[in-house]
């Protein structure tokens, strides 16, 4: 039968590596959503900028056939936020 400290320091340990290990793991869920809200604001930005050049592509004078320059540049009232 082992001795009742031998017990408690082996249990003392066990406990210690749980905490450290519980500790990693906090850190890379920390850093997982960090790489999630990076991704997040990444695509948010793609789409954003899809946007723009579908915009100024419609306004571009090759595609346009409209010859008055004035109707060419109005800002479109859809905003990339309904994307």
């Amino acid at each position: 039968m082992k001795k009742p400290l031998l017990v408690l320091k082996n249990l003392n340990n066990t406990v210690k590596e749980a905490a450290e290990a519980n500790t990693v793991l906090e850190n890379l869920v920390d850093m997982h959503n960090g790489v999630v809200g990076l991704l997040r604001s990444t695509i948010r930005h793609i789409v954003y900028m899809q946007y723009h050049i579908r915009h100024l592509y419609q306004q571009s004078p090759n595609s346009n056939p409209n010859p008055n320059p004035k109707t060419s540049n109005l800002v479109s009232s859809s905003s990339p936020r309904s994307l």
